[in-house]
């Protein structure tokens, strides 16, 4: 006969058995006891029955029971709803359910379908949307303050193919955060259409290294591509109407590559990083297109295209090198600056002053970078 756990009760269908009396006979049929019984067993059936339900409560609340709670949700799968596969182990209507019952290595497939949820990658698994455009992770109107949509706290994970977007929300809000070290975070989309305080796409958080952000499409956050601390590669984004399209602070031979920028306040902004290498982006239409603060040195760039940045192409008064040692960079305003250069090859011969003339770029390039 199935039970259900009530305000104390245990109900059978539809009598209402007091849970005392349910352990009393319980403790008849285990010790053979007769209707009648003296004192000392009376007192000795309430010592057990009390005890049992000690013992009972004890292990709903430290959550022995979550083995059957992870069963529960795979066998309470909903073929109408959004589906979650974890490949060769079930079918979820919930990613964070699914995560729940990987183990390390796994793989989980979230098809086409809007997810209103907040997920915690605590397992070193490949976390696969279906299609970056269709497989949408949404904040709802109900989202906390400095909410994390997903959340990667386990090293050697990828998270490849969602589209994530904010509305309705005035708080601090991260797109994806990363807070381990090795992980691939790939081809997904991340758009704002509310206005409110920091909006984070990608956060990388000091606590990691070695982190690929790759292919992802972002628009109208305040940070794009958000990395503090240790080395991390870049490459292949597309950053549009954000306030900073990558932001490095305080990081070390990061590696920043072949990225599509424009329409922000600044394209790259490096604030105390150090030993990076900056090449092939496009850098289009930004207020300053680079800019260097508060100890940005050793850093080199070439490979970039600079064109239609308001205020300055690039904002350097620190110690960088802004060529490869035969290559530099395209300037859209070089020849405006420098008409009587000569053309040498693919370069032109005279430098091309950074900022206040403290950097320069010795070999500027004569056309843009094809990317």
């Amino acid at each position: 006969m199935k039970a259900y756990i009530q305000s104390g009760k245990i109900l059978h269908k539809k009598r209402n058995i007091g849970l005392h009396s349910l352990l009393d006979n319980w403790f008849n049929k285990r010790y053979s006891v007769k209707t009648v019984v003296n004192d000392d067993g009376n007192m000795m059936k309430k010592i057990v029955s009390w005890l049992f339900m000690i013992a009972l409560a004890c292990m709903i609340l430290s959550g022995c029971v979550e083995e059957r709670t992870v069963e529960e949700k795979t066998s309470q799968f909903d073929p109408s709803g959004n589906l979650v596969v974890i490949e060769g182990k079930g079918k979820y209507n919930f990613i964070q359910d699914a995560i729940d019952a990987t183990s390390d290595g796994d793989t989980i497939n979230v098809y086409n379908g809007i997810y209103r949820e907040t997920v915690v990658l605590n397992k070193s698994i490949n976390l696969f949307g279906e299609n970056m455009d269709k497989t949408l992770l949404i904040n709802n109107e109900s989202i906390a303050e400095d909410s994390v949509i997903i959340w990667v706290t386990a090293n050697n994970c990828t998270v490849k193919g969602f589209k994530i977007e904010f509305s309705n929300s005035s708080f601090d809000t991260v797109g994806i955060k990363v807070s381990s070290s090795d992980n691939i975070i790939s081809d997904n989309t991340i758009l704002y259409t509310s206005h409110g305080n920091d909006k984070y796409a990608i956060y990388v958080d000091r606590y990691s290294e070695n982190n690929s952000i790759i292919r992802n499409n972002i628009s109208e956050s305040s940070y794009g591509i958000y990395i503090t601390y240790a080395s991390h590669y870049v490459s292949r984004n597309t950053i549009v109407n954000s306030s900073y399209g990558i932001y490095l602070q305080n990081t070390y031979i990061s590696t920043v590559s072949w990225n599509n920028i424009s329409s922000c306040l600044q394209g790259i902004r490096l604030k105390g990083a150090t030993g990076s290498k900056i090449f092939g982006n496009m850098i289009v239409d930004n207020h300053y297109g680079m800019y260097f603060c508060c100890g940005a040195e050793g850093n080199t760039m070439f490979y970039n295209t600079f064109k239609r940045n308001i205020e300055k192409n690039a904002y350097d008064t620190l110690s960088n090198q802004w060529d490869n040692g035969t290559d530099g960079n395209y300037w859209d305003d070089y020849t405006e600056k420098y008409p009587e250069a000569k053309q040498q090859g693919d370069v032109w011969n005279t430098p091309y002053i950074i900022s206040d003339g403290k950097n320069q770029d010795r070999f500027p390039l004569v056309h843009p970078v094809q990317t």
